[in-house]
């Protein structure tokens, strides 16, 4: 009974298909269509950072910021916080205002 079950249970598997990889193109085209910012989800390179710290000490309007690294201006203030340029107190503003 039990190796008849386990075998139902096999046959019934379906083989899993992996999804082809998005080119990174792809990717921003995706979001742009899912009406996300283009690098939504996309991980920060070490110059982007660089970049985003220099420009926030000078810009600091996470608005622009946000039209500028193309990314939400929750990901910016996220990014900002880990770098210990913005408070956790202001990220929960953006965190209540994105959802």
């Amino acid at each position: 009974m039990l190796f008849a079950l386990a075998e139902e249970l096999l046959v019934d598997e379906k083989p899993k298909t992996k999804k082809p990889k998005l080119t990174l193109d792809e990717r921003r085209e995706k979001n742009i269509e899912e009406g996300r910012p283009p690098k939504s989800h996309f991980p920060w390179e070490e110059e982007e950072k660089a970049k985003l710290a220099n420009d926030f000490k000078s810009l600091a309007d996470i608005g622009a910021l946000s039209s500028r690294f193309e990314r939400s201006p929750l990901a910016i203030a996220v990014q900002l916080q880990r770098m210990e340029l913005l408070s956790e107190e202001v990220v929960e503003l953006y965190r209540q205002q994105h959802h």
